[in-house]
């Protein structure tokens, strides 16, 4: 389309906008005789409504207002459909059981009737063709096409999760959208690589898992670069308003820039939490009063859906960094060059996605912590993480020792580390799929303030949960899809979840002893609204730490041990069936090891050993391993879970265990 027909299309959209949208279609189809010009009016009145019944969706929680959901425990073939996931302008998403495969998958409906009914077809079939075309982890599968009477749906992957959509408003770490968006390029580099445009990058098509991995959705608007039957026909208007290139604000062909583009604002939005070329008036305010910028005008002052395309095309974004100053100068100029009106000047897909896997994300200042403070410390610093990796290795060792090989000297190895930043990272902990590790770390900061952090064990950049207070001991939910901590200050310790992905806090319960944080004393018990929390709470001198059941729901901690007078229970730990619970009890530098084999089953003694600073559990549930601070043989102890003696292990660690 010229100019002139494009300016007829805006024209209308705007008056469209205004009407109810049961009269929107009447209104195109009477307004717009040119036939291009009405299939572009179409497709835009489309995209609109999707993206308003998504902001619905997601605003009410999941749960579709108004109709029912008409194919609801109906069966497709072998599919049979079980849960509504959502609807759009392009029809309705459900979650289905594949019979025959016994596995579940997402089935997605097309839409019967609304603007752009009748061109939406294509798109619903490219959408397939395109997805299916390609084969990589962050693009989500289609498995089949369905038509059956007048229902024609989509068979694809389902994925649990979130989108990136709840995740936009509020400003996210550097290195949590690193990590989000460099798994995002990672996709695009291989569509781009097979010829393939997705041309609707935003973050409701952008699908977070419940273990960090990111999928992209919805080729529905995907061309091939080629121009085979991939292409939507024409190369007009194609995208959603507020997630555009000026390429296709202009009704040009898209082309691999284009997408780099949409996903520098998605960026942008997740780092900043404002959109770069936001019409919202609030959005507006803030922007201006920390940058001091001009009021954006526009020829369309009243509709704000044409503002952000006419800001796409006609301005340029204020540096991310102005707006978040802890964004790493790394980062800022690459969002700025994604952000290029010129798309020559835009780096790759898969440049996007190297030079985030090599941006310094945090950096840490001169540390004053003293050689000894430094040192690697098993029991409260991420040395654990090297004990519980090496356990692996230990129990081959286990497995083979013999009653001559006690007498033998013992092996003396070293863990691997698994991160190497500056300051101290502690307490660490494995997800139940032992996937990812949540850990504490102070950034090498002076304050000593740290923030709980998760990462993949094979590696990726962390994702920072908390910012802004001294946060340790994080224990996973059975699920994996929430994290409890510990937040210290000078009035107490309280008890904090978080989901796994980052979110909103809650704060569960206050405990009195400020001095808890130096030890674990905080784990997830089987039940997933159950903490087993230390507290001296229990003690008749208040000073004395007793463990207890603590109930996320309530707050409400009921006591689950009596130790006697002078002796603290303290380093709960979940067995790998997450049926026992082994604790220690200490007097001193005397330690006694508990465990308690079920509900309702008093703890038993089971071993006795000096200053043990870090306790674990073998892979196999059937042994406890112990780190001491006495000097090699006896820095790691192993005791059978039956009970029995304390004895040194046939692997020990040659670094110092404690300060």
């Amino acid at each position: 389309m010229n100019d002139q027909s494009w300016r007829r299309v805006w024209d209308a959209l705007q008056t469209a906008r205004n009407l109810p949208v049961a009269e929107r279609l009447r209104y195109a189809e009477s307004a717009v005789t040119d036939a291009e010009e009405r299939e572009e009016l179409l497709a835009m009145l489309a995209s609109e409504q999707s993206r308003s019944d998504e902001q619905s969706l997601f605003a009410s929680g999941g749960k579709a207002a108004g109709d029912a959901w008409p194919r609801l425990g109906k069966s497709f073939g072998r599919f049979v459909v079980t849960d509504p996931l959502g609807r759009g302008g392009m029809g309705e998403v459900y979650k289905a059981f594949d019979t025959e495969l016994q596995r579940d998958v997402a089935l997605k409906f097309l839409a019967t009737d609304g603007a752009g009914a009748g061109a939406a077809l294509p798109r619903f079939i490219r959408e397939a063709q395109a997805a299916s075309a390609l084969n990589h982890p962050g693009i989500v599968t289609v498995y089949d096409v369905l038509r059956i009477d007048f229902a024609i749906g989509i068979v694809m992957e389902l994925i649990e999760g979130i989108s990136l959509r709840s995740m936009c408003g509020t400003p996210h770490s550097a290195d949590q959208v690193a990590v989000w968006i460099r798994q995002v390029a990672l996709a695009l580099g291989a569509a781009h690589k097979a010829g393939i445009v997705h041309r609707d990058i935003k973050p409701e098509n952008l699908m977070l898992r419940p273990d960090g991995f990111l999928k992209v959705l919805d080729f529905g608007l995907a061309r091939h670069m080629g121009g085979n039957l991939l292409s939507s026909g024409n190369v007009g208007f194609a995208g959603t308003l507020r997630y555009m290139s000026p390429e296709q604000v202009h009704g040009e062909p898209s082309q691999p820039p284009s997408d780099v583009f949409t996903l520098g604002i998605v960026m942008y939005e997740l780092a900043t939490g404002v959109h770069p070329f936001g019409s919202d008036p609030a959005v507006q305010t803030k922007t201006q009063s920390k940058t001091g910028d001009a009021p954006l005008t526009t020829p369309y002052p009243h509709c704000d859906a044409l503002l952000v395309p006419y800001a796409i095309t006609t301005r340029a974004p204020v540096a991310p960094s102005r707006l978040q100053p802890c964004i790493p100068a790394e980062l800022d100029v690459l969002v700025m060059e994604m952000l290029d009106k010129d798309p020559a000047k835009r780096p790759s897909a898969a440049g996007v996605a190297e030079r985030l896997a090599a941006v310094p994300l945090v950096r840490a200042g001169p540390s004053s912590l003293s050689g000894k403070r430094t040192r690697l410390r098993l029991a409260q610093t991420a040395g654990v993480a090297g004990l519980l990796a090496a356990l692996v290795g230990g129990l081959y060792f286990w497995s083979q020792w013999t009653l001559r090989q006690r007498s033998a000297a013992p092996i003396v190895i070293d863990g691997e580390p698994l991160t190497a930043s500056r300051g101290n990272e502690t307490n660490p902990t494995f997800s139940p799929d032992g996937r990812q590790i949540a850990y504490a770390w102070d950034g090498g900061s002076d304050t000593r303030e740290r923030s709980i952090y998760v990462r993949l064990l094979d590696g990726g950049n962390p994702l920072r949960l908390t910012s802004g207070a001294n946060d340790d001991n994080p224990v996973w939910s059975p699920d994996a899809s929430r994290i409890a901590f510990l937040r210290s200050s000078k009035s107490g310790v309280e008890v904090v979840t978080v989901p796994a992905l980052g979110g909103a806090l809650r704060t569960v319960a206050r405990i009195a002893d400020a001095r808890l944080t130096e030890r674990k004393i905080l784990a997830w018990s089987p039940e997933a609204d159950e903490l087993i929390v230390a507290d001296n709470a229990s003690s008749p001198d208040g000073l004395h730490l007793h463990l207890h059941r603590l109930t996320i729901s309530s707050g409400q901690k009921q006591n689950l041990t009596n130790p006697p007078e002078g002796a603290d229970d303290l380093e709960p730990v979940l067995s790998p069936d997450r049926r026992k619970l082994a604790f220690l009890r200490r007097h001193g530098a005397l330690c006694q090891i508990y465990v308690i084999s079920g509900r309702g089953i008093a703890a038993r003694k089971i071993a006795t050993a000096i200053d043990v600073v870090g306790l674990a559990w073998s892979a196999d549930g059937t042994s406890l391993v112990l780190a001491t601070a006495e000097s090699i043989p006896r820095r790691v102890l192993i005791v059978p879970e039956r009970g029995g003696e304390a004895v040194p292990a046939p692997f020990q660690f040659g670094a110092a265990v404690s300060d």
